[in-house]
């Protein structure tokens, strides 16, 4: 199975970010998750403007 390596720096943004995703159970589910919520959401953005 392919894999994304994604690395953090030790910025606050970055930080905050690594610790949502540390915290939880199911850590690859919960970035899958936040990713299609994402792109979701930029689809939206992207429909919306095209029908305006």
């Amino acid at each position: 199975m392919p894999k994304v390596d994604v690395s953090f720096k030790k910025t606050s943004r970055d930080m905050k970010l690594y610790l949502a995703v540390i915290v939880k159970e199911e850590k690859s589910d919960f970035v899958k998750d936040a990713l299609e919520h994402y792109i979701n959401y930029l689809d939206a953005i992207t429909s919306k403007e095209i029908n305006s």
